[in-house]
């Protein structure tokens, strides 16, 4: 499955991007920050 890991701070303009980009076929990972985000990615979630 492909992974799309998606960082901003913005939350609305997060949300919407997650739902326009999601899809069966794709998981979408949502981070609003970039700690966040490395964090994801240490541990294995992306």
């Amino acid at each position: 499955m492909e992974q799309l890991l998606i960082i901003e701070d913005d939350i609305g303009l997060n949300q919407g991007l997650c739902k326009a980009l999601k899809t069966d076929a794709r998981q979408i990972i949502s981070c609003q920050d970039l700690k966040t985000a490395k964090e994801q990615l240490l541990c294995g979630g992306v």
